[in-house]
């Protein structure tokens, strides 16, 4: 892993609230400005804080643990694979999504809180790699419903 300092952020840093038009279940929305999504933000900044959350993931993993990291689509794809691709251990990286994939092997499941209900996992590949990992990280940037 990249020697990164490492910042101890606060709400402060990471809150900002936001009015959504036209969605009845959520009129607002929890919006974290170093995320790189619903606001612009110096691609540093985001990466930085894929970096301290690669590195607090980092902590709680053995040295042999081989990683499938799962970012949950849509906003938490770019997280997913920051912090995948800081880890040290053997890492794979995947993410869910709503778009049709011809061919594709697929996992469906609800998120029913959430203003996009179905999400798929492609499982191709899958069934090979799953008896080899050890630890099964959900990436998920939902604060209020994830």
């Amino acid at each position: 892993m990249q020697q990164t300092k490492i910042k101890n952020y606060t709400a402060l840093d990471l809150i900002r609230i936001a009015k959504r038009d036209n969605n009845k279940k959520r009129p607002y929305l929890i919006v974290n400005p170093c995320q790189g999504k619903h606001i612009p933000v110096e691609p540093k900044r985001a990466l930085h804080l894929f970096q301290t959350l690669a590195h607090q993931l980092q902590e709680k993993l053995d040295e042999n643990d081989r990683v499938l990291v799962i970012g949950f689509a849509e906003t938490a794809t770019a997280i997913g694979a920051g912090v995948a691709c800081e880890l040290t251990n053997d890492t794979y990286y995947i993410h869910t999504t709503r778009e049709v994939i011809e061919g594709a092997n697929v996992l469906y499941f609800s998120e029913v809180h959430s203003h996009a209900t179905m999400q798929k996992l492609i499982t191709n590949g899958l069934e090979e790699l799953l008896p080899t990992v050890t630890k099964i990280v959900f990436v998920e940037d939902e604060v209020t419903t994830g």
